[in-house]
């Protein structure tokens, strides 16, 4: 995929659908855009990349081969274990969402952290979103998603981007009863959260 000149280097979500045109053809009915459209990888699949009504970026994808096992949960260390919408517009994500890909939906109050958003394929929790944080939005930061690496130590996690010439733009926070993240970018600034299970 060709970058936009204003596109900042970023992590791509993609997720599993069973026509990816179907996909594209619906997008724009709830409120999103098709930023390319669907085409193919000789020997792996087909993929687009759409926006949501906020303007966050996601790929849908369907392989020409069988999907390999789902991770255990937790994520071994080192995996991808998540990942998070933070976006201007929750209730237009929320239908775009449910509506494009079946999600079924739970939300909760995370205390300091504000309401936020679980979608379920069937029992298995998926994703989540949560509205964008003001300090974010007054930033300049876009809606966007936010993928989380499993890791055995945050703390640790986090002073190592440091040194190997990241950012952390989120010290080592606590989610009660569920573990500790941090937000931390890479050289090049793709952004990217570290979880440690409680």
């Amino acid at each position: 995929v060709t970058p936009q000149p204003d596109q900042p280097p970023c992590w791509s979500a993609h997720v599993s659908v069973p026509d990816v045109d179907r996909a594209c053809e619906q997008a724009p009915q709830r409120g999103g855009r098709v930023l390319v459209p669907g085409r193919d990888i000789p020997a792996v699949g087909r993929m687009a990349v759409l926006a949501d009504p906020s303007g966050a970026t996601i790929s849908v994808f369907a392989g020409s081969n069988p999907p390999p096992p789902e991770l255990p949960d937790p994520a071994p260390v080192g995996f991808f274990c998540w990942n998070e919408l933070l976006t201007a517009d929750p209730a237009a994500c929320e239908s775009f969402y449910t509506g494009l890909f079946g999600y079924q939906v739970e939300t909760s109050d995370m205390a300091e952290f504000g309401r936020y958003w679980v979608f379920r394929r069937g029992e298995r929790m998926e994703c989540g979103m949560m509205p964008l944080p003001p300090q974010a939005a007054e930033g300049g930061a876009p809606s966007h998603w936010l993928p989380y690496i499993a890791a055995a130590d945050v703390a640790a996690t986090a002073a190592r981007v440091g040194e190997l010439g990241g950012q952390v733009f989120c010290e080592p926070t606590d989610i009660p009863q569920m573990g500790r993240f941090a937000v931390c970018a890479d050289p090049q600034g793709a952004v990217f959260a570290v979880f440690q299970n409680a």
